[in-house]
């Protein structure tokens, strides 16, 4: 699945996408947010219960983290805890680390993520991470 817009799931769970029993359910490059529920969702071995990303950094210019070892990176931006906005990826390195540098500004306000391994299976969404807002103790003072 690449290239899609998948939103406001609401029926049932309301997930954007869950992933059941199967395994190499390949999720890329997608728009998904506002759904009821998880935006992706993996239940009863689908895709092999692949871990999500940890970001352990996020700023406008780039986010780091750790995920499976040589495993595609994707990261995204979107209002809450999916993925609205796909800004790019990287490759974890032998030791499961990854660095992500922006080719612009990432568009926030959080940055999630998912990891895709070898054989095709990829993750739910990493939790989300703010991105630094120097700007907000200024905004806060002038209220």
């Amino acid at each position: 699945i690449q290239g899609n817009t998948i939103a406001h799931g609401m029926a049932g769970p309301g997930h954007g996408i869950r992933v059941e029993r199967g395994t190499g359910n390949t999720l890329r490059r997608n728009a998904i947010y506002a759904n009821a529920g998880g935006g992706i969702v993996l239940s009863e071995g689908g895709n092999a219960i692949l871990a999500a990303p940890a970001i352990s950094s996020a700023s406008r210019s780039g986010a780091s983290g750790t995920a499976c070892p040589g495993c595609t990176v994707e990261l995204f931006s979107d209002a809450s805890d999916e993925g609205r906005v796909y800004e790019g990826s990287t490759v974890a390195d032998a030791a499961g680390h990854f660095t992500f540098a922006a080719p612009g500004r990432l568009t926030g306000p959080y940055i999630t993520a998912t990891a895709t391994d070898a054989e095709g299976n990829t993750s739910e969404f990493s939790a989300p991470v703010g991105l630094n807002r120097a700007w907000l103790p200024a905004i806060l003072k002038m209220r």
